[in-house]
């Protein structure tokens, strides 16, 4: 049985735009490879723009193909106006908080087991962060 878990957090800093998205694209598209439900916690960008709202929803489709969970923590601010002025934060799974985004997650992940971070028993599991500083 693998050590690896089952939900990992991915920490951009700064600025999610043209310049920066692609890097962090890479990274999120690895997790999801490697069968891991991704949670974004965008609490440390500052600034997002139409590519990083775009690589978003990217690796939500990449997500969900593979079959794992998808969410974004984005508390208030520019990146949370910005995808609430796109009307997306239903779809991206957008939670202020952790407890918010793993919850929305789920209720998305219903009826998959062993999806969106939950073990087989349905209990949450332990997940690594993984800082990602754009520069």
């Amino acid at each position: 049985m693998s050590s690896a878990p089952l939900t990992v957090t991915l920490h951009p800093t700064g600025a999610l735009d043209l310049a920066r998205a692609p890097a962090f694209a890479v990274d999120a598209a690895q997790e999801i490879r490697e069968g891991r439900a991704v949670i974004v916690d965008l609490s440390g960008v500052c600034f997002i723009d139409s590519t990083g709202v775009a690589m978003l929803l990217n690796a939500l489709r990449r997500a969900t193909r593979a079959g794992v969970g998808f969410a974004v923590i984005c508390p208030d601010g520019q990146p949370r106006r910005t995808i609430e002025t796109l009307r997306m934060l239903d779809a991206l799974n957008v939670g202020a908080d952790e407890a918010e985004a793993v919850t929305r997650m789920r209720r998305r992940d219903v009826g998959h087991a062993g999806v969106g971070g939950s073990s087989p028993d349905g209990s949450y599991a332990p997940r690594r962060s993984t800082p990602c500083t754009l520069q």
